[in-house]
């Protein structure tokens, strides 16, 4: 899916009474744990991942090894499932003043164009 049409898509969702939205960059980032983006080392689950986006740059932000996180492989946490469970396997984020989308097999974010088609998951405020 497009980038415009993943944030048409969470923002149009209707489940569970919640209201829906797709990632921010940092929402994603905020997710990532057990990656030292400095070193490119594997960390247990309790380590904040060290990647920053600035609105301009990304810092520390080198991807570490594919599929050897700590939450089924992932970079993010084990109870959000398999990271390669769809292909694409990179999932957009509602960033739209660079189009960024965040790879969970390897922490990694990167910009695409807006027409790339990657996977979507929405998020909500509601526990």
């Amino acid at each position: 899916m497009s980038q415009p049409d993943a944030i048409s898509y969470c923002n149009n969702l209707t489940l569970a009474g919640a209201s829906w939205h797709l990632p921010s960059i940092e929402e994603w980032l905020a997710l990532a744990k057990g990656c030292d983006g400095v070193t490119r080392t594997p960390e247990d689950a309790s380590f904040q991942s060290t990647c920053e986006y600035d609105g301009v740059n990304f810092n520390d932000c080198q991807s570490c090894p594919a599929e050897e996180g700590p939450g089924n492989g992932c970079y993010w946490p084990a109870g959000m499932g398999a990271c390669r469970s769809e292909i694409p396997d990179e999932y957009w984020s509602s960033t739209v003043t660079l189009p960024l989308y965040f790879q969970p097999a390897s922490n990694y974010i990167y910009f695409s164009g807006a027409d790339s088609l990657f996977a979507v998951r929405c998020a909500t405020d509601k526990p």
